[in-house]
């Protein structure tokens, strides 16, 4: 399987130390072996990162992890990709360190089985969906893009920040930006949302000139989005 370059961080908040994986690059050892009592017979993990998501002190886990049927693992040859087209399911899984007297427990605390893309079939020439997963200071991060790997002339990356919200137990979403760049006139469009400030920058121009239009309104959104509320995340607008 392709190892995936490391993505660009496209938020500009994302600062300081940051524990994060891209999909199928490996995983280190010490942390696998933590998380494998969760993953599955005849399922392997494609990606995990760690880091506090409850603010206890404590190291949590964002996991994900893809079936390994056969039937659903498709040859390369004939297409443009250079890995095999795998079509099999993909579950994020949230695991949270917790403490029972002077023990340390890890339990999985949500599991999200339709948030996580893979190769659409009937697509087989598009990219790897998934390019980063990450925790930086209490938020967990998951980038996504949407490039046809022919000569199709343009790319789309998403971005995804979600925080805890201990009340309801769920992941809300915090952040989200949508970065679209033709890759023939190197023309790009960029929208960035913070739905915690209420606010929405945009920004376009040519990636080869540093003069930009940038426009700045207020957001108000109409919903308060968790993962679960996310089951097209390479379609999906916050409104």
């Amino acid at each position: 399987m392709k190892t995936l370059l490391p993505a660009l961080l496209l938020f500009s908040t994302s600062v300081g130390y940051c524990d994060y994986s891209e999909p199928y690059a490996p995983i280190d050892a010490s942390k696998l072996d933590k998380v494998s009592g969760f993953i599955p017979k005849h399922w392997q993990a494609i990606a995990l990162a760690g880091g506090d998501l409850n603010k206890d002190k404590q190291t949590d886990y964002a996991l994900i992890i893809q079936k390994t049927d056969q039937a659903n693992i498709q040859s390369s040859s004939g297409n443009l990709i250079a890995t095999d087209i795998n079509t099999n399911p993909r579950h994020l899984l949230m695991l949270f360190t917790i403490k029972e007297g002077d023990q340390k427990k890890l339990i999985r605390k949500r599991i999200y089985r339709k948030f996580v893309p893979t190769i659409n079939a009937a697509s087989p020439d598009m990219a790897e969906p998934v390019s980063y997963i990450g925790i930086n200071e209490g938020t967990f991060e998951i980038k996504f893009k949407s490039e046809p790997q022919d000569d199709s002339w343009s790319k789309e990356d998403i971005t995804y920040q979600f925080r805890y919200h201990g009340k309801t137990e769920r992941f809300r979403l915090t952040n989200y930006e949508n970065h679209t760049v033709n890759k023939a006139t190197a023309m790009f469009k960029k929208q960035s949302i913070d739905l915690v400030n209420g606010t929405k920058e945009s920004a376009f121009g040519s990636m080869s000139s540093p003069r930009h239009r940038r426009d700045n309104e207020t957001f108000k959104a109409s919903s308060n989005w968790t993962i679960c509320d996310i089951k097209k995340p390479l379609s999906f607008r916050p409104d």
